[in-house]
């Protein structure tokens, strides 16, 4: 099972050169079998850090970033057959890679994997930024101890490994959602007509799926939300967008359009 993992990318520098790290210090898992596509949409370029798995897709596009629209084009350039949609704000652990092989049901076409994040304060993502990695010890105390805020249900699709194919077959995130807000429960709602474990919102069935399987990603703090920034500045809207495609029955996005195209950015 070879995997590209797709990473958004706007200013988030520091975590970047940490996750990058990760990726080069995972356990039990070939270098050869993974990529990271790393979707930088208008911020400086990125120092790779030596990671020979990772490459870099600048577009230069200055307008509200749009996360679906990253990742589309990401998942259009994954050379493998498998997918990891990952944000640039959060951290595997040392044995993330070996354990996504060890459970993925390859045999199923439909089948994803769904991580749940672990939020960390400001303090103890300053512990985390200042260690040379993220490490098993460190993982392990995080979650017995409680160190951390664990949503009870995921972010929709902030985290998620699936089939490329199953992935192009849902039609990619819906390029109408621009900024932040919605664009992920519309393909995880999309997804979870396929599997018997998942319902229209993530929920708890899912998250402990994972949890037991010590598929759990860590997020790393960067601060409160501003909705008066371009990046949340469409929030409610897209919300509304949601729910009107919920509504529809919506079940294939960008339909009679191309999508995940570099010179086409959504309007």
């Amino acid at each position: 099972m070879k995997i590209s993992i797709i990473i958004p990318y706007r200013d988030r520098k520091q975590s970047l050169s940490l996750i990058l790290k990760q990726f080069v210090d995972q356990k039990d898992f070939n270098q050869q079998d993974y990529e990271i596509v790393i979707v930088n949409l208008g911020s400086e370029h990125v120092d790779l850090g030596g990671n020979a798995q990772a490459k870099e897709e600048y577009v230069h596009y200055k307008g509200i970033f749009s996360r679906g629209w990253a990742l589309n084009i990401g998942v259009k350039q994954a050379a493998y057959d498998y997918v990891m949609l990952l944000d640039a704000d959060v951290l595997p652990h040392p044995e993330f890679l070996s354990l996504i092989q060890k459970h993925f049901d390859t045999a199923n076409p439909h089948f994803v994997i769904n991580s749940p994040v672990m939020f960390l304060n400001n303090v103890k993502t300053q512990y985390i930024f200042g260690q040379e990695s993220y490490s098993m010890k460190d993982y392990q105390n995080f979650k017995s101890n409680r160190g951390f805020w664990l949503k009870p249900k995921t972010d929709g699709t902030s985290q998620i490994c699936l089939a490329k194919k199953f992935f192009i077959d849902l039609g990619g995130f819906d390029e109408s959602f621009v900024g932040h807000g919605g664009e992920d429960l519309v393909i995880h709602d999309q997804i979870a007509t396929h599997l018997s474990h998942w319902g229209k919102w993530p929920r708890t069935i899912e998250v402990k799926w994972a949890i037991d399987r010590d598929l759990i990603l860590l997020h790393l703090y960067h601060g409160k939300r501003n909705y008066r920034s371009p990046y949340l500045a469409n929030y409610r809207k897209n919300w509304e967008r949601y729910r009107d495609t919920v509504k529809r029955n919506i079940m294939i996005n960008n339909q009679g359009r191309e999508w995940g195209l570099i010179n086409k950015p959504p309007s």
